[in-house]
């Protein structure tokens, strides 16, 4: 069976709402699919069951206000120090393919597995 990480940005801008869609149809694909979620904490989230059991990071996320980011904003808000840590954590090698709807947490620890 193909085993799949699926990273998905959960901090709005439909990311949640796209996977939801997909995730039934690569289910019936025969897929397994393992889910890391970012951008909020754990409680933040709601009906998620679809994602039963995913991991939950603080990742890194944009601010914006009225369409236009904000880069100040946007720095002070992430965790630099968590992210990399977090992305040295995350263990990939075990993955046939990652996906990552916009959330770059399991994106930088692919690319550092090669």
């Amino acid at each position: 069976m193909t085993l799949i990480l699926y990273g998905i940005q959960g901090t709005g801008n439909g990311h949640l709402a796209r996977a939801r869609a997909l995730v039934p149809e690569l289910r019936v694909a025969g897929l397994d699919i393992d889910f890391v979620l970012t951008g909020r904490i754990r409680n933040d989230y709601f009906n998620i069951d679809l994602f039963e059991g995913f991991d939950c990071y603080s990742g890194l996320s944009l601010i914006s206000d009225c369409g236009r980011l904000k880069p100040w904003s946007t720095i002070i808000s992430n965790s630099f120090m968590s992210f990399i840590r977090d992305a040295k954590k995350l263990d990939v090698s075990g993955y046939d393919l990652v996906i990552s709807d916009f959330e770059p947490l399991a994106a930088w620890a692919s690319k550092q597995a090669k």
